[in-house]
């Protein structure tokens, strides 16, 4: 089954972005220059689409590897931003990707890109805190249902803001007791941005490199136990795993192999993993001594 890849190394992220648990540290201001502060405040993340107001009651930012990326959540619902730069300013076209969840859970999603892989809206980051370590800006995007074959109207997301939103610089080293690494067609990664994210009765959780993109995310249930088991190759099955990276346009879904689960205890899922990911174009990609120990959010 097909599915929209851009941006690729943190669409997955998106689906976690405020749950992310990994060390942080600071973004270095050099990075960011001279930038406007403004008075301290109240985050708040809201948008109008479909004639009511999203409002979001938790929100987090990341800004690592070059990327800021921008997420809020309402009840179960999502909305993220993700924009490779560190600055102010205003961004559009292919510098920006926008996503609405309908749930934290849902296979498909409203994205700022049709099927054409055209780019619909714009991010205007007004002030970055280096002080408080909050960003805001403004956003508006239309977005497009991801699945073309339910052919879904777009929907306009309009008046986007975020104030205050605090952010972490979520850059984890491979010495650190938090990791994710794997053999993608041979080649070792080791990747510096881990997400986690737990909805309902299952944990997801994704290791992600902004340059070469490349993403992992597996996806097991919450309380499971120590054992080896199977990825099932269906939509929303558990457990399952995806892979995806600039290769091609679209994401690798595992249609062979397993995760053995080390140990899931005192907050921490450790274990291995391997798999064949298939596009569903007749193209592989080979997943191999994939290896994680996680701090569950």
């Amino acid at each position: 089954m097909k599915k929209l890849s851009f941006l690729s190394a943190f669409i997955v992220l998106f689906a976690a972005i405020g749950f992310t648990s990994c060390d942080s540290e600071p973004v270095d201001p050099l990075l960011i220059g001279n930038q406007p502060t403004e008075p301290t405040g109240p985050a708040i993340f809201k948008v109008d689409f479909s004639g009511e107001t999203f409002t979001a009651d938790q929100v987090q930012a990341v800004m690592a590897d070059g990327m800021i990326v921008i997420g809020g959540v309402q009840g179960n619902e999502q909305v993220s931003i993700a924009i490779p730069a560190t600055t102010t300013g205003t961004y559009s076209g292919d510098q920006v990707l926008m996503a609405y969840h309908p749930t934290l859970t849902s296979e498909y999603q409203y994205w700022n890109v049709d099927d054409e892989l055209n780019s619909t809206g714009s991010v205007t980051i007004t002030s970055i805190n280096t002080t408080n370590h909050t960003i805001s800006g403004t956003f508006n995007f239309v977005g497009h249902w991801s699945n073309s074959e339910e052919n879904h109207p777009s929907i306009a997301f309009t008046n986007g803001s975020f104030q205050n939103i605090p952010y972490t610089g979520n850059i984890v080293n491979p010495t650190d007791d938090e990791y994710v690494k794997a053999k993608v067609n041979g080649v070792q990664k080791n990747y510096s941005i881990i997400a986690s994210l737990e909805a309902g009765n299952n944990v997801s959780f994704s290791g992600n490199i902004v340059s070469p993109a490349s993403s992992v995310q597996v996806l097991v249930p919450t309380n499971v136990t120590p054992g080896t088991y199977a990825f099932v190759d269906a939509p929303m099955a558990v457990p399952s795993a995806t892979y995806s990276d600039d290769s091609n346009e679209w994401g690798y879904d595992a249609v062979s192999g397993s995760v053995t689960i080390i140990s899931n205890s005192g907050g921490w899922l450790k274990g291995t993993f391997q798999f064949t990911g298939d596009d569903g174009e007749g193209n592989t990609v080979q997943i191999t001594e994939g290896e994680f120990n996680i701090e569950l959010p």
